[in-house]
């Protein structure tokens, strides 16, 4: 009976430890991803800083932008995808892309509406 009771003190001594032992990872873990979405943050807002700076520079437009992201990050070239605050912060740059002519290629995707309709056009 003493050695039944023994043995499972012994069991719950290595539930305590392997508990804690996974607590302690769990908070390395936890550490390691705070520090890696400040980093993903700290890249996104410069990345945002050197878009608005671009047109600036380039395009001479004060543009808000809500979100900018790049793609196809394993390519040679990196896309920049950018969301504005408004339809006519897009005008203003579509307006002045000309002045990017052989520098930088530009994709005007519009909206859903108007990708449909276009559509509609080319089928009648």
């Amino acid at each position: 009976m003493d050695e039944l009771k023994e043995m499972m003190r012994q069991i719950m001594r290595d539930m305590k430890q392997n508990t804690d032992e996974l607590k302690d990872e769990i908070k390395e873990i936890k550490q390691e991803m705070r520090k890696k979405e400040e980093k993903w943050e700290r890249e996104k807002t410069q990345l945002v800083q050197r878009v608005v700076e671009f047109l600036k520079q380039e395009l001479q437009i004060q543009a808000n932008i809500k979100e900018a992201y790049k793609i196809n990050r394993e390519k040679h070239y990196q896309m920049v995808r950018v969301e504005l605050e408004s339809f006519q912060n897009k005008i203003d740059i579509m307006k002045a892309k000309s002045k990017l002519k052989n520098t930088i290629y530009k994709r005007n995707y519009g909206t859903l509406r108007e990708r449909r309709e276009k559509m509609g056009m080319k089928l009648k």
